[in-house]
């Protein structure tokens, strides 16, 4: 049984609102493709006060500047929004602060638990929202149903994942003698709190469930997406919106560029969804008087770079997520 609060209908009976009344009052969009400073506020400083310290635990949160940025642009008070990997819920934050009715779900027990107390923390402070939460698969069927809103940030392949145990990491380099002073000095006074704040590292890792997909590659990956698109496509009214948070990734050995949104749009499409716009969401901060601009360096970015000193290899510190942002098909 989901977890529900605030009295929310169940998700199948949602939202019955005439696809006239929703297309009249759809809000009025940008151009085909648009440009979003989300980054002008470093991320802890975007959650301060707002989210349960152990969020900044998750290692990949969507900025929660980006997520209001979306709920704000694709919907309306009172909307359906769902996301189906919804990690530690920024989007539910978001979501219910801005007076939405959310849904979300999630398949890391722990995440859902911490997402919980982030939305209880939210209502807590005068959030007016309601939600519900599943904890589960995004590709099974939760009975969700006429949502005017999916979003979600899924894992870059395997990206993320691979990244392990930092602890086993320090341990081995600790073990095979190349470890640096500082690293041991690291090691010998590990605090997860601290650990977790600065960089988002995990002690125990990112995710220890096989059947988590960003533990999967290739065609593995892009099978499983696609079961999630059409999810998205069925939990969705006719007009409403789907908006996919992307960011293409380098393979760390070959060097390979995924195209993951590439990916992205070849899988929506073929669940039935329509390209509608394409926002390159900025993560580092830019001053708009002098043009400055201010990088925003990723834990997993700063840890590439410092692997890197001593080779030949070229790190490429990206500084935008693509947004690819869809439709239903009124028809």
């Amino acid at each position: 049984m989901p977890q529900q609060a605030n009295d929310l209908p169940t998700t199948a009976a949602m939202s019955t609102r005439k696809v006239k009344d929703h297309v009249e009052n759809s809000p009025q969009l940008s151009p085909d493709m648009n440009v979003w400073l989300v980054g002008q506020q470093v991320s802890p400083t975007q959650r301060r006060g707002r989210y349960e310290p152990q969020s900044f635990g998750h290692p990949a949160k969507m900025l929660p500047e980006l997520a209001r940025r979306i709920i704000e642009t694709y919907s309306k008070r009172d909307a359906v929004v769902v996301d189906l990997m919804s990690g530690i819920g920024t989007t539910g934050v978001e979501a219910t602060w801005l007076g939405r009715r959310y849904v979300g779900v999630e398949i890391e027990s722990n995440y859902c638990e911490i997402q919980r107390e982030n939305l209880l923390l939210a209502v807590s402070q005068g959030a007016t929202g309601k939600w519900s939460l599943h904890a589960g698969d995004a590709q099974e069927d939760f009975g969700i149903r006429n949502a005017d809103l999916v979003t979600f940030s899924p894992p870059y392949h395997d990206a993320i994942h691979n990244q392990g145990d930092e602890l086993a990491r320090i341990r081995r380099k600790i073990a095979s003698g190349s470890a640096s002073q500082a690293l041991i000095r690291r090691f010998s006074n590990w605090n997860e709190a601290t650990e977790q704040a600065a960089g988002g590292t995990r002690s125990i890792g990112y995710s220890a469930n096989s059947t988590n997909i960003g533990h999967k590659k290739g065609e593995a990956f892009r099978s499983s997406m696609r079961s999630i698109y059409f999810r998205a496509f069925e939990a969705l009214k006719p007009g409403g919106y789907l908006a996919v948070v992307t960011k293409d990734q380098r393979d760390r050995k070959s060097g390979e560029l995924t195209d993951v949104y590439g990916d992205t749009v070849a899988a929506a499409k073929e669940a039935g969804f329509l390209l509608h716009q394409h926002v390159v969401a900025i993560l580092c901060k830019i001053d708009e008087a002098s043009g400055q601009v201010t990088h925003r360096t990723s834990h997993w970015q700063r840890m590439a770079v410092t692997k890197s000193i001593g080779t030949d290899r070229v790190i490429m510190l990206g500084q935008f997520e693509d947004v690819a942002v869809f439709r239903k098909p009124l028809g």
